[in-house]
This record gives C-alpha cells, structure tokens and sequence, in this order.
C-alpha cells in the first residue's frame, strides 16, 4: 500500500502536510499552527488523526497541538532539544529516531538551520 502526501495551505506563509497510511489507515500531521484546518482537511479526506509530528517550537508549527490532541487523542512527536516550548509533546525525539506513520518509515534529521532543536522527518 502506499503512503499519500496531502501539502496544503491553511495560512498565508506556512504549509501543513498531511501523511496517510493507506494499509493502517494512519495518518499524522507535519506540524499543526491551528488545529481546524487540520481537522477539516483530514475529515474531507475520510481521514482520522493518529499523530502530529512537530517539526520545531514556534507557535505557527504548535498553536493547534493541544486542541488536536483533546479531540483525537492522538500521539505528538517532536524534538527533544525543544520540549520544553512544545505543549503535549509525547514522543521527544532525536536525530537517527524513526517514526512510523503505520508502515512507512522516516528517519529523523536534525536540521539546526531555523531553530536550534528543529526536526525534519
């Protein structure tokens, strides 16, 4: 089964990626600034929310955090150098640590260029 990539644009200068594991049916959130265009792009897709993953700290990658977490009780994964400024963050992780969005893989790499902790999957 394959892995589907929805990029869209729910603010003026950011983009959210939405990733979907077709075989598990899991899908998760790169970054979520505000949690109801989030929420709203995965239900037009008959999508259900199992994770956000947290690329960096700054409130326009975090502001919907919480709010995603208490409607779908899902899993955050981000950088452990910035756990302290992520709300909810379940899951700190460092670079080399894998994430798995159902059956896909993604090595984490730290890519200290916009912040000092920041993330790419």
């Amino acid at each position: 089964m394959a892995l589907i990539v929805d990029v869209f644009q729910p603010f003026s200068d950011n983009f959210v990626c939405l990733l979907h594991d077709e075989a598990s049916g899991a899908t998760a959130s790169v970054d979520a600034g505000e949690s109801e265009p989030i929420a709203k792009r995965a239900a037009e897709h008959g999508w259900q929310l199992t994770d956000i993953f947290i690329t960096h700290h700054h409130s326009d990658h975090t502001g919907g955090v919480a709010a995603l977490k208490a409607e779908f009780g899902l899993t955050v994964t981000g950088p452990a150098g910035e756990k302290s400024g992520i709300v909810g963050l379940d899951r700190p992780v460092h670079g080399g640590d894998t994430l798995l969005p159902g059956e896909t893989r993604f090595e984490i790499i730290v890519a200290p260029v916009h912040t000092h902790g920041h993330l790419s999957p």
